[in-house]
């Protein structure tokens, strides 16, 4: 899918519903991991953000959609497919460096 559809779909009330759906849900998981995970304190202010309202679900949609199972199918992937991307990409949206 070009990189304009993909933003299209990042746009998508829908889509952007669905992955803030998972963000929550992660935020929640994050909240509730051990203290010693890798990045955790950036991991749970970037937690806080989701679960105050304040992290942009736009940009983590996008995050998602670089997913290519999820670019594949656009708006149509699975709630499935988004909830893996959502926290596949949960360190790098909270600044967590991995490489």
């Amino acid at each position: 899918m070009a990189a304009i559809d993909l933003m299209a779909t990042a746009y998508d009330t829908g889509f952007q519903w669905r992955t803030n759906y998972y963000m929550v849900k992660g935020a929640a998981a994050v909240m509730a991991e051990l203290l010693t995970t890798n990045g955790h304190d950036l991991r749970v202010a970037y937690a806080s953000r989701v679960l105050d309202g304040s992290a942009p679900v736009l940009q983590h949609a996008i995050a998602v959609l670089t997913n290519s199972t999820v670019a594949a199918n656009g708006a149509a992937a699975p709630d499935t497919d988004i909830e893996y991307a959502t926290n596949e990409y949960w360190n790098a949206m909270s600044g967590v460096e991995t490489g």
